[in-house]
């Protein structure tokens, strides 16, 4: 058995969507993730000076799971708020799929939380991470909202279409691409998420723009 539990994807998701409809009163968008974190989870966000710059790390949860620490500078930056936003969610991801993972390990402080993660199969924590990512990405973008948002689009998307038929791309997964990046771009503030995250959803949930 390897160091942590193998989920398939579909399961994520759907502990993703009964987190937030567990968690939240109104079933909108953005997602407010700091009620969730708050008041569902009961759990402090505390900031820590250098977290990033020292480690590379922009949060991590506390081996007694009652804590989000976060990078004090992305904390304290506007510009890094729809950051923060995917890091909160991303912890919370650690917290529903990586319990036992956490009741074992013994480490204290967010170093010894490093060096405790150089000692695991980096295939493994890759996917521990992925899994963690999934779930935050589908907490903060419920399918339903990002298929209606697209949905909204689709006069718009014929015309990117046509255009890129008019300059000779003619390649499905390039239009597909462009597209992506012009839903990204139009809708991921309505999230409070970043382009790249959008992005990542459409490809994940599968929708064909």
């Amino acid at each position: 058995m390897g160091t942590f539990p193998i989920y398939r994807f579909e399961t994520i998701r759907q502990k993703a969507d009964q987190v937030r409809k567990a968690y939240t009163k109104n079933n909108s968008i953005p997602v407010d993730i700091d009620h969730i974190v708050e008041f569902g989870y009961q759990l402090e966000v505390r900031p820590l000076k250098n977290l990033k710059s020292s480690l590379d790390m922009e949060g991590m949860l506390s081996k007694d799971r009652t804590t989000i620490f976060v990078d004090n500078d992305t904390y304290m930056d506007d510009r890094f708020y729809t950051r923060h936003r995917f890091t909160l969610a991303h912890e919370i991801g650690h917290y529903e799929l990586h319990k036992d993972y956490y009741l074992k390990a013994k480490f204290e402080t967010p170093e010894e939380w490093m060096a405790l993660l150089q000692n695991i199969d980096p295939d493994e924590l890759e996917w521990c991470e992925r899994h963690a990512d999934e779930f935050a990405g589908r907490l903060l973008v419920p399918v339903e909202f990002l298929s209606a948002e697209i949905d909204k689009l689709r006069p718009e998307l014929k015309k990117l279409e046509k255009m890129a038929e008019n300059f000779g791309i003619d390649n499905d997964e390039e239009i597909q691409k462009r597209k992506g990046v012009y839903v990204a771009r139009i809708i991921a503030p309505k999230f409070e998420v970043s382009s790249q995250v959008i992005e990542i959803r459409i490809r994940t949930e599968r929708i064909n723009l």
